[in-house]
Protein backbone atom coordinates (compact mmCIF):
# COMPACT_ATOMS: atom_id res chain seq x y z
CA UNK A 1 0.00 0.00 0.00
CA UNK A 2 2.84 2.41 0.85
CA UNK A 3 4.52 1.81 -2.49
CA UNK A 4 1.26 2.28 -4.39
CA UNK A 5 0.65 5.54 -2.51
CA UNK A 6 4.21 6.61 -3.29
CA UNK A 7 3.74 5.77 -6.96
CA UNK A 8 0.44 7.65 -7.11
CA UNK A 9 1.25 10.75 -5.03
CA UNK A 10 5.01 10.68 -4.47
CA UNK A 11 5.86 13.07 -7.32
CA UNK A 12 3.20 15.58 -6.25
CA UNK A 13 4.24 15.45 -2.60
CA UNK A 14 7.91 15.90 -3.54
CA UNK A 15 6.95 18.78 -5.84
CA UNK A 16 4.88 20.36 -3.05
CA UNK A 17 7.82 20.05 -0.66
CA UNK A 18 10.07 21.79 -3.19
CA UNK A 19 7.50 24.56 -3.69
CA UNK A 20 7.19 25.01 0.09
CA UNK A 21 10.98 25.21 0.47
CA UNK A 22 11.21 27.74 -2.37
CA UNK A 23 8.40 29.73 -0.78
CA UNK A 24 10.37 29.83 2.49
CA UNK A 25 13.38 31.31 0.65
CA UNK A 26 11.11 33.95 -0.89
CA UNK A 27 9.55 34.66 2.53
CA UNK A 28 12.98 35.25 4.08
CA UNK A 29 13.86 37.75 1.35
CA UNK A 30 10.44 39.41 1.70
CA UNK A 31 10.84 39.67 5.47
CA UNK A 32 14.21 41.41 5.04
CA UNK A 33 12.82 43.76 2.39
CA UNK A 34 9.82 44.53 4.63
CA UNK A 35 12.19 45.32 7.51
CA UNK A 36 14.14 47.70 5.28
CA UNK A 37 10.93 49.40 4.10
CA UNK A 38 9.68 49.77 7.69
CA UNK A 39 12.96 51.33 8.78
CA UNK A 40 12.89 53.76 5.85
CA UNK A 41 9.31 54.74 6.75
CA UNK A 42 10.29 55.15 10.39
CA UNK A 43 13.17 57.45 9.43
CA UNK A 44 10.82 59.57 7.31
CA UNK A 45 8.37 59.80 10.24
CA UNK A 46 11.14 60.66 12.70
CA UNK A 47 12.50 63.39 10.43
CA UNK A 48 9.01 64.86 10.20
CA UNK A 49 8.74 64.71 13.99
CA UNK A 50 12.07 66.55 14.36
CA UNK A 51 10.84 69.27 11.98
CA UNK A 52 7.59 69.52 13.95
CA UNK A 53 9.50 69.80 17.23
CA UNK A 54 11.74 72.48 15.71
CA UNK A 55 8.66 74.45 14.64
CA UNK A 56 7.06 74.02 18.06
CA UNK A 57 10.25 75.22 19.77
CA UNK A 58 10.37 78.28 17.49
CA UNK A 59 6.73 79.09 18.27
CA UNK A 60 7.29 78.63 22.00
CA UNK A 61 10.39 80.84 21.89
CA UNK A 62 8.35 83.51 20.11
CA UNK A 63 5.64 83.21 22.78
CA UNK A 64 8.30 83.45 25.47
CA UNK A 65 9.78 86.58 23.91
CA UNK A 66 6.30 88.11 23.79
CA UNK A 67 5.67 87.30 27.46
CA UNK A 68 9.03 88.76 28.49
CA UNK A 69 8.35 91.89 26.43
CA UNK A 70 4.95 92.11 28.11
CA UNK A 71 6.63 91.92 31.49
CA UNK A 72 9.04 94.70 30.53
CA UNK A 73 6.10 96.93 29.64
CA UNK A 74 4.28 95.98 32.83
CA UNK A 75 7.36 96.74 34.92
CA UNK A 76 7.57 100.17 33.29
CA UNK A 77 3.88 100.73 34.09
CA UNK A 78 4.51 99.48 37.65
CA UNK A 79 7.26 102.06 38.08
CA UNK A 80 4.90 104.82 36.96
CA UNK A 81 2.09 103.56 39.25
CA UNK A 82 4.50 103.50 42.20
CA UNK A 83 5.85 106.92 41.33
CA UNK A 84 2.36 108.42 41.45
CA UNK A 85 1.14 106.32 44.41
CA UNK A 86 -1.49 104.37 42.47
CA UNK A 87 -1.78 101.33 44.79
CA UNK A 88 -4.78 99.87 42.96
CA UNK A 89 -2.92 100.11 39.63
CA UNK A 90 0.20 98.69 41.31
CA UNK A 91 -1.71 95.63 42.58
CA UNK A 92 -3.32 95.05 39.18
CA UNK A 93 0.04 95.30 37.41
CA UNK A 94 1.72 92.98 39.95
CA UNK A 95 -1.06 90.42 39.38
CA UNK A 96 -0.51 90.64 35.61
CA UNK A 97 3.27 90.23 36.10
CA UNK A 98 2.69 87.18 38.32
CA UNK A 99 0.36 85.71 35.69
CA UNK A 100 2.96 86.37 32.98
CA UNK A 101 5.71 84.82 35.12
CA UNK A 102 3.61 81.68 35.56
CA UNK A 103 3.05 81.56 31.80
CA UNK A 104 6.79 82.12 31.22
CA UNK A 105 7.64 79.19 33.52
CA UNK A 106 5.10 76.96 31.73
CA UNK A 107 6.43 77.99 28.31
CA UNK A 108 10.03 77.35 29.39
CA UNK A 109 8.99 73.88 30.63
CA UNK A 110 7.22 73.24 27.30
CA UNK A 111 10.39 74.28 25.44
CA UNK A 112 12.49 71.92 27.56
CA UNK A 113 10.04 69.06 26.93
CA UNK A 114 9.99 69.75 23.18
CA UNK A 115 13.80 69.89 23.07
CA UNK A 116 14.00 66.57 24.95
CA UNK A 117 11.52 64.95 22.55
CA UNK A 118 13.36 66.41 19.56
CA UNK A 119 16.69 65.08 20.80
CA UNK A 120 15.16 61.64 21.39
CA UNK A 121 13.71 61.62 17.85
CA UNK A 122 17.08 62.71 16.45
CA UNK A 123 18.84 59.90 18.35
CA UNK A 124 16.20 57.47 17.04
CA UNK A 125 17.00 58.60 13.49
CA UNK A 126 20.67 57.79 14.05
CA UNK A 127 19.89 54.39 15.59
CA UNK A 128 17.33 53.46 12.92
CA UNK A 129 19.67 54.57 10.13
CA UNK A 130 22.38 52.30 11.56
CA UNK A 131 19.88 49.41 11.71
CA UNK A 132 18.73 50.15 8.15
CA UNK A 133 22.29 50.16 6.84
CA UNK A 134 22.96 46.84 8.60
CA UNK A 135 19.79 45.29 7.13
CA UNK A 136 20.81 46.46 3.65
CA UNK A 137 24.35 45.10 4.16
CA UNK A 138 22.88 41.74 5.23
CA UNK A 139 20.58 41.67 2.22
CA UNK A 140 23.44 42.49 -0.14
CA UNK A 141 25.75 39.93 1.51
CA UNK A 142 23.12 37.23 1.02
CA UNK A 143 24.42 33.77 1.81
CA UNK A 144 27.94 34.95 2.65
CA UNK A 145 26.83 37.19 5.53
CA UNK A 146 27.01 36.38 9.22
CA UNK A 147 23.74 37.93 10.38
CA UNK A 148 20.44 36.28 11.16
CA UNK A 149 19.21 36.92 7.63
CA UNK A 150 22.16 34.98 6.13
CA UNK A 151 21.75 32.11 8.61
CA UNK A 152 18.03 31.85 7.87
CA UNK A 153 18.72 32.05 4.15
CA UNK A 154 21.36 29.32 4.26
CA UNK A 155 18.95 27.07 6.18
CA UNK A 156 16.19 27.76 3.67
CA UNK A 157 18.45 27.07 0.69
CA UNK A 158 19.70 23.87 2.32
CA UNK A 159 16.06 22.79 2.73
CA UNK A 160 15.30 23.80 -0.86
CA UNK A 161 18.22 21.85 -2.27
CA UNK A 162 17.26 18.84 -0.16
CA UNK A 163 13.64 19.06 -1.35
CA UNK A 164 14.79 19.36 -4.98
CA UNK A 165 17.04 16.31 -4.58
CA UNK A 166 14.20 14.37 -2.98
CA UNK A 167 11.95 15.37 -5.86
CA UNK A 168 14.47 14.08 -8.40
CA UNK A 169 14.92 10.83 -6.48
CA UNK A 170 11.15 10.38 -6.23
CA UNK A 171 10.72 11.02 -9.94
CA UNK A 172 13.44 8.47 -10.70
CA UNK A 173 11.82 5.91 -8.37
CA UNK A 174 8.53 6.43 -10.17
CA UNK A 175 10.09 5.72 -13.55
CA UNK A 176 10.91 9.15 -14.98
CA UNK A 177 13.07 9.02 -18.08
CA UNK A 178 16.52 10.62 -18.25
CA UNK A 179 15.03 13.42 -20.34
CA UNK A 180 12.32 14.09 -17.73
CA UNK A 181 14.93 14.09 -14.95
CA UNK A 182 17.12 16.54 -16.91
CA UNK A 183 14.10 18.81 -17.53
CA UNK A 184 13.19 18.70 -13.84
CA UNK A 185 16.80 19.38 -12.81
CA UNK A 186 16.86 22.31 -15.26
CA UNK A 187 13.69 23.74 -13.68
CA UNK A 188 15.33 23.48 -10.26
CA UNK A 189 18.42 25.22 -11.55
CA UNK A 190 16.29 28.08 -12.92
CA UNK A 191 14.71 28.64 -9.52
Amino acid sequence: LDRSFELRFGNEIASDNTADAFSRVEDIYQKQNDLIAEQKDKIVDLRKAVRDYDNTIKELNADLAGLRAGNSLLEYQLGIARKYGDTLGEETILAKIAKNNAEIAKTEADITDAQTDRNKASADITRTTTELNEAIRELNAGLSGNGQFARDLRDAYRDLISAQQDELVQAAKNGASQGELKRLAGEHKDQ
